[in-house]
């Protein structure tokens, strides 16, 4: 139901973007296609393609966002499991940690799904600078109950493998304004949770 002249019609790759709030209270929502371009993984391997990189530059030089959600099918984050990851493309990995870092892109959060459980991670990036944290959640309606456990040095907290969906509450009247990141089951308990801060996420007082 786009408008014929809706930017997605013309692109190869789904990706999008939204901004939502008032001044000084806006979110940037930031969909990638990692699919559509992906390369085979290796050191060179790249996951956006040139035309999805550039619309992405853009899209951070023209935010005026205080939070940017930014979302990807695979983990951003996680290193050391064998699965669909980032960090089987170090070239495109680094360059997207380089590009926030160029840009001074503030609040940027990573959600990413594909795993049939929950968890969330927090690393320290030289280029961004300041803390990153991405809430992995899926799925409502699948779930890895025989999962045995597998290592993430960045992991904050534990896995969380029944059914279950993420939720992030931001509370903008909070003094430092709050973010909370939250796993919640079946029945909307909330069953892991890390609360974060602005501008606490921001390079120009973690650097």
């Amino acid at each position: 139901e786009l408008p014929e002249d809706d930017p997605r019609w013309s692109r190869d790759g789904v990706y999008h973007a939204e901004t939502l709030g008032p001044a000084k209270r806006r979110v940037q929502i930031i969909l990638l296609d990692t699919r559509y371009h992906r390369d085979r993984p290796g050191p060179d391997g790249d996951i956006l393609g040139e035309e999805q990189w550039q619309w992405l530059e853009q899209e951070f030089k023209g935010s005026a966002a205080q939070l940017h959600l930014i979302v990807s099918s695979i983990q951003v984050l996680a290193q050391e499991h064998a699965r669909e990851k980032w960090h089987n493309f170090p070239r495109s990995r680094a360059k997207l940690f380089s590009l926030i870092g160029k840009h001074q892109v503030q609040g940027v959060i990573f959600i990413s799904g594909d795993r049939h459980f929950g968890e969330i991670s927090r690393m320290m990036s030289a280029q961004v600078g300041y803390p990153l944290y991405e809430i992995t959640a899926s799925g409502l309606t699948h779930s890895w109950r025989s999962f045995k456990g597998e290592p993430n040095a960045l992991r904050v907290g534990t896995v969380y493998t029944d059914l279950h969906y993420g939720l992030l509450v931001i509370d903008w009247h909070a003094s430092p304004v709050t973010i909370e990141l939250q796993l919640r089951d079946r029945h909307n308990e909330v069953q892991r949770r890390e609360i974060l801060h602005l501008p606490a996420l921001s390079p120009s007082l973690s650097r």
